[in-house]
C-alpha cells in the first residue's frame, strides 16, 4: 500500500530512504542523480536539496558515478552521511 508519492525532486531513481529520528514527519532520500534531498513527509514538500557533484577529475580517469547507495543517520544528530557510487562517503 502506497501511504505518500514523493515526486518531482529526483530525475533518476531514489535508492534509499532513512526517517530522521527524533524529527517527526520527515526523511531523507538519495538517488542515482546524485541528489539527497531532506524532506517533509507531512506536507510532501522538499526542504533542502544537496547536489553531489564529481570533483575535478583528469581527462583519461574513468571512475563510477557519484550515485548515492547507501545513506547512514546517527541517533538525533541532523548529519546525515551517504556511501557514493565513486567510492567515496560524503
Amino acid at each position: 500500500k502506497i501511504l505518500r508519492r514523493m515526486e518531482n525532486c529526483h530525475s533518476n531513481i531514489c535508492s534509499c530512504v532513512k526517517f530522521r529520528p527524533g524529527h517527526r514527519w520527515q526523511l531523507v532520500s538519495g538517488g542515482l542523480d546524485g541528489k539527497v534531498v531532506h524532506w517533509s513527509f507531512n506536507k510532501i514538500k522538499a526542504l533542502h536539496t544537496v547536489v553531489l557533484t564529481p570533483p575535478q577529475q583528469q581527462a583519461q580517469q574513468l571512475v563510477n558515478p557519484r550515485f548515492v547507495y547507501a545513506m547512514a543517520n546517527s541517533g538525533m544528530a541532523d548529519d546525515v552521511v551517504v556511501g557514493l557510487g565513486d567510492g567515496s562517503v560524503a
